[in-house]
């Protein structure tokens, strides 16, 4: 039988190779230029080569190049700038606590009266007067052998005097109408109505004060002792420490202010020190009365502040 058919040789792996490129060859004139067009194919166990032309993905359908400069701005805020919080403000400083060193004494004795008997005279004469600073704007209603016991009587010759006329202490004070009333008493009346008697006639005075002089606030000087080897059987250091015992309380009770000048002047006895003796029994001297003027000066100041504290609420 004559076939036509050309015998079948097995091609190598070399002749294959030679086969493919001389296919390749025959392609490529039918192309005008030398550079292959065919798109790669994939192969299902490959990945594919990574080109320089990034492959958009179907998230994005108008990808934009992504800034490099500008930073991220959130999407909550309509600007770049954050909103400030509360930590970002400045904090104010705490206002520091006043304290009694804010605030000055004379302040304390103006506008007010002091009322009282020969030692409470020596002070306006040997302090006050002078220091016209801190008392330049007190009035002193005294008088030498003045006590809470004549000061309930009749009006006589012992009684002080204020712009020319003796009248009853708190019949003065309603014409000054003053904001503070400070009295002392006692040295003159211990000795004649005792300690209990004296007790109960200064609290009848200080509520004639009281009844005239409503809207002034009240002060009791304590009563100052006396020299020892002056002391007498109901005079003495012993009954004006009881009497300022009871007096003390009665301020505490009744809204009444206690200033103590009596422990400032008196030696390991209680009794006066003679450094502040001017020589008589009861009687003082210019340093004694300073340190008066000072003791008044620094209670003062506590009272000024409770007042600012006070009034603040």
């Amino acid at each position: 039988m004559n076939h036509k058919f050309k015998k079948f040789v097995p091609l190598t792996a070399v002749g294959m190779l030679l086969f493919l490129s001389a296919c390749g060859q025959k392609n490529d004139t039918n192309s005008p230029e030398q550079t292959p067009t065919a798109v790669p194919t994939i192969a299902a166990t490959s990945t594919p080569a990574a080109t320089n032309t990034p492959v958009p993905t179907e998230a994005v359908e108008n990808p934009v190049a992504e800034p490099t400069t500008v930073p991220e701005v959130p999407t909550d805020s309509p600007t770049s700038t954050p909103e400030p919080t509360a930590t970002s403000a400045p904090t104010a400083a705490p206002t520091p606590a006043l304290t009694k060193d804010d605030f000055n004494g004379a302040d304390f004795l103006t506008d007010a009266v002091f009322a009282g008997d020969s030692v409470m005279s020596h002070f306006y004469w040997k302090v006050p007067v002078y220091d016209k600073e801190n008392f330049g704007e007190s009035d002193f209603l005294v008088a030498v052998s003045y006590s809470a016991r004549e000061a309930l009587k009749e009006v006589s010759d012992i009684h002080p005097m204020y712009k020319g006329e003796q009248r009853p202490i708190w019949e003065s004070m309603k014409l000054i109408e003053p904001k503070r009333v400070f009295l002392f008493f006692g040295l003159n009346d211990i000795g004649i109505s005792g300690v209990e008697g004296f007790a109960e006639n200064y609290k009848t005075l200080i509520g004639n004060v009281r009844e005239a002089v409503p809207e002034a606030k009240l002060y009791v000087i304590s009563t100052t002792p006396m020299r020892a080897d002056c002391e007498g059987k109901n005079l003495n250091n012993a009954n004006i420490t009881a009497a300022n015992g009871l007096m003390q309380t009665y301020c505490a009770e009744n809204n009444i202010g206690y200033i103590d000048v009596a422990s400032l002047l008196m030696d390991d006895t209680g009794a006066l020190n003679t450094e502040y003796s001017d020589g008589t029994n009861v009687h003082l001297t210019t340093p004694a009365y300073e340190m008066w003027r000072d003791a008044l000066l620094d209670y003062g100041k506590e009272v000024l502040l409770n007042e600012y504290y006070e009034n603040a609420d």
